[in-house]
């Protein structure tokens, strides 16, 4: 915010991010002060997943182009989702079919940033059935505690 200065309506906005020709944002993270042991986590159409450690992620600024964050492996279409967690963290990875797969974070294997996701995917899927999402699992937070 404090890179940005204040301008009117008539001004149009402010571009976020700067994207090339077939490219498209799957997720993005405001982490104001990196905490140890975070990595980011990514997964394929296919259900291949991999994690990578924060610190190998530079900052953007505004209008940036981001970085690549995992390279398809053969067979995959695209990056599907993303999240941000340590590896003990617990997802729930979503369907096309409206599946749900609850897992650590950590289940995937840990691959340098920018390389392609390899191995067996973390979850199984049926024939015309992707990997689309990835929701963060909070447990029940009880309010009266």
């Amino acid at each position: 915010e404090d890179q940005v200065r204040p301008t009117g309506l008539p001004s149009g906005g402010m571009r976020g991010i700067k994207l090339a020709k077939n490219d498209f944002v799957v997720s993005a993270f405001a982490i104001r002060s990196p905490l140890p042991n975070l990595h980011v986590w990514n997964i394929t159409n296919t259900g291949i997943a991999k994690v990578s450690p924060l610190d190998e992620y530079p900052s953007q600024g505004r209008a940036g182009q981001g970085v690549i964050s995992m390279r398809l492996p053969t067979g995959s279409r695209q990056v599907s989702a993303a999240t941000v967690g340590k590896l003990d963290q617990n997802v729930v990875v979503l369907t096309s079919k409206g599946k749900a797969k609850y897992m650590r974070l950590g289940l995937a294997e840990t691959v340098t940033r920018g390389k392609a996701g390899y191995g067996e995917p973390v979850i199984a899927l049926k024939d015309h059935e992707e990997a689309i999402a990835v929701v963060n699992y909070q447990p029940i937070i009880n309010p009266t505690t």
